[in-house]
């Protein structure tokens, strides 16, 4: 997929949440599952398992330069792959609450991770996508790379939507140069009164 922006609305708002709330679960509990298990399996079994997650993230880059997005991705993989076995005994120690926790870290952690595979995929614009999308969803993918430029963001991510919004204004020009010319002259946002909502192109 190459951007996040892209990415359902839902999925994105699950994914911040569990930027916040999955190292405030996970950490805490893996402390406490660390103090149950034998110190041989936290700091012998536990960096093994974490190698060897980011070893198979690390091999799905094709040959040449490994690229940050997918640096980043090793490294959570290695992370989980520590954390797995504590956390696992922390949560079992913790039942019932542990299954619920378990669930929430499942289900966060993976829209987390998502958007970040979703990030590590390219920063480039993904035209090839953005031709698929009807015009009404071009505007919503304006609309949510406007509200990274809005907040404090990483300058890495008000770089992407910065693209992300030229490759739209590109793809909408495409589709209705008239309609795209009349909101530039008008000024103001989103772009969608002033183009036609027609299906992608």
């Amino acid at each position: 997929m190459g951007d996040p922006t892209l990415l359902p609305a839902w999925c994105r708002a699950l994914a911040r949440a569990g930027r916040r709330a999955v190292p405030l679960v996970v950490i805490p509990v893996s402390l406490l599952g660390a103090l149950l298990l034998p110190t041989w399996t936290v700091l012998g079994l536990g960096p093994l398992l974490g190698l060897f997650a980011a070893g198979v993230v690390l091999t799905a880059e094709p040959c040449g330069p490994v690229r940050p997005g997918t640096r980043r991705a090793a490294a959570l993989a290695g992370a989980v792959g520590v954390l797995a076995l504590p956390f696992a005994a922390g949560a079992n120690q913790l039942e019932p609450v542990g299954g619920v926790l378990v669930l929430l870290v499942l289900v966060l952690g993976s829209a987390a991770a998502l958007e970040q595979v979703a990030a590590a995929d390219g920063d480039g614009p993904a035209d090839e996508v953005l031709r698929t999308l009807p015009t009404a969803q071009l505007v919503a993918v304006w609309a949510a790379a406007g509200a990274v430029l809005d907040r404090r963001s990483s300058p890495r991510d008000r770089a992407r939507a910065v693209r992300r919004r030229a490759a739209v204004l590109d793809e909408l020009t495409r589709r209705d140069p008239e309609g795209v010319a009349a909101w530039l002259r008008a000024g103001g946002d989103p772009p969608g009164p002033a183009t036609r909502a027609d299906a992608a192109g």
